[in-house]
């Protein structure tokens, strides 16, 4: 019987990064029953109820068949989604006792999975898929209380094999799948204080990404192909899961202690899409020289931070008149958000940039025909702070529609900060930052409908003048609307290192009253 079983298969990964400990025996050892305990417990903590029928033989246990259920209720909102069951079935799992208080868990080279749906938005559904694997380790390590995880494995990866709806089975038209080199990593799954707290750490030399199918049925036939390879990956994560918790209903989860938190990093990749139909065609090649994801998600609030470097990219299609190649120097995305509503202010940022992007040659001679511009390398980067009210749970999702339906704000903002403005182009330099304060006890003199609010911005503007008078110069710009720009500028910006290096302090007041450097400016 162990011949059959390769001590392999991804889908492993998923259980033991999942499995918890149950409380019990204070040995410092585990058994494969303390082992199959835990699962059903961390299952069922997520919402999922374990159905197997475990085969004894001496100390070991054979899972023949384990299926995970998972009911999700419909909403109770007009318009909500409407409930149904998820189950995922995986066959031939093996718990063996290594006789030194390890567990050792078990799997075939390619094992079978299957996802299947009940009356999921009033459809069914079956999903099948392999997870293949080469020289996949698993043991389990300390005492029921205190699990740990620790795999490896030459290669793991997974298949897509069918899907089948109401309108009957389909074969996967081609390839689908994923699979990473040289894993290894360690899940520590403690339940000593109720609930679990899980602590993760994995690499992988790579992971790939495979897709590559045929759309010959219907009317608009063609095919996909999207793949990409990323090397050195890293990721980190911990999780805290309370003693109860509904998956259904998040809000509720987070304020029971439900948190997540984790970050993922590479240091190179690069992988392309290419699609073609009867209607469109195009190809996208990406390379980058590293990124990173983060992620933090509690009761008090949720982070998100995407960020690659070096990024090479080339772009052609049936609307593209030309092929773009450009590189960036680095893309960024972050947004922090409080999810629960409460009496006291909470803060939230937002941060986005793209740095030293390359405008291709090709769109500079249709810009700039006669070379009169600077053709440096263009950044945009800006990050936004502030502070408010949240008056309903972010999580909640029949509140966030009732609120929808109803048109109203999700709470109050009573201050935001522009932490940093970069503009760089052509030349020319913009640098700002600003601090606002909202007023929410009284109205706008611009407008009665928005709160008053007034602040400080502070701007420095480096060849703005000259690059204005050049699009003037070039027909890019208006004569009229260039030289009052650029005289304003002048006018009341305040004269800093150079000849076009201007520096400006703008207050607004509440009454709408605003001046620069000192200076009355009407605005009404």
């Amino acid at each position: 019987m162990n011949a059959f079983y390769r001590k392999s298969s991804v889908a492993a990964i998923a259980l033991a990064s999942a499995l918890a400990a149950s409380s019990g025996s204070a040995l410092a050892d585990v058994s494969p029953q303390d082992v199959y305990d835990s699962w059903g417990d961390y299952f069922a903590s997520f919402g999922y109820s374990l159905d197997a029928e475990p085969l004894y033989r001496g100390g070991n246990i054979t899972l023949p068949t384990l299926n995970l259920v998972f009911e999700i209720p419909a909403g109770t909102t007009p318009g909500s989604a409407s409930g149904g069951t998820v189950t995922m079935t995986v066959a031939d799992i093996q718990l063996n006792d290594n006789g030194d208080g390890t567990v050792e868990v078990l799997f075939p080279a390619n094992t079978p999975v299957v996802v299947s749906g009940e009356g999921i938005e009033g459809e069914n559904f079956t999903f099948k898929a392999d997870f293949l694997s080469e020289n996949y380790k698993t043991i389990v390590s300390g005492t029921p209380d205190v699990m740990t995880y620790t795999m490896a494995a030459d290669s793991i990866g997974l298949a897509a094999v069918s899907f089948e709806g109401d309108d009957g089975l389909k074969q996967v038209p081609g390839k689908i799948g994923f699979s990473m080199t040289g894993a290894k990593g360690t899940s520590v799954m403690d339940s000593s204080k109720g609930g679990f707290a899980i602590t993760q750490d994995f690499t992988a030399e790579t992971l790939k990404y495979d897709v590559d199918i045929n759309m010959v049925e219907g009317d608009n036939p063609g095919y996909l192909i999207w793949n990409g390879l990323i090397n050195d990956v890293a990721s980190t994560s911990d999780m805290t899961l309370p003693e109860e918790f509904d998956m259904n209903d998040m809000a509720a989860a987070m304020k029971a202690g439900y948190a997540v938190r984790g970050s993922l990093t590479y240091q190179s990749g690069q992988g392309g899409i290419d699609f073609e139909d009867t209607e469109e065609k195009f190809k996208v090649t990406t390379s980058s020289t590293g990124g990173a994801f983060l992620m933090d998600m509690s009761r008090d609030g949720i982070a998100y931070d995407v960020s690659s470097t070096g990024m090479v990219l080339h772009v052609e299609g049936k609307d593209v008149p030309f092929p773009i190649d450009t590189t960036i120097g680095q893309t960024r995305f972050g947004i922090s958000i409080p999810v629960e509503a409460r009496e006291d202010e909470q803060k939230f940022s937002a941060t986005i940039g793209l740095t030293d992007l390359a405008i291709p040659e090709m769109v500079w001679m249709m810009a700039d025909p006669t070379g009169g511009l600077p053709h440096d390398p263009v950044t945009v980067e800006i990050a936004l702070s502030g502070n408010g009210v949240l008056n309903v749970d972010i999580m909640d999702q029949d509140a966030m529609m009732a609120l929808g339906m109803s048109q109203k704000v999700p709470g109050q903002l009573n201050g935001v900060k522009l932490d940093s403005l970069v503009v760089k182009a052509a030349g020319a330099t913009i640098l700002a930052d600003a601090d606002i304060a909202v007023d929410n006890n009284g109205k706008s003199v611009f407008n009665p409908m928005m709160p008053a609010f007034g602040g400080t911005a502070n701007l420095r503007l480096t060849g703005v003048t000259g690059l204005i008078e050049k699009l003037s110069q070039m027909g890019l710009m208006p004569p009229g609307p260039a030289m009052m720009g650029a005289g304003m500028i002048k006018q009341m910006g305040k004269p800093e290192s150079g000849p076009d290096d201007f520096s400006a302090v703008i207050e607004l007041t509440p009454a709408g009253d605003l001046s620069v450097n000192g200076t009355p400016f009407p605005l009404r």
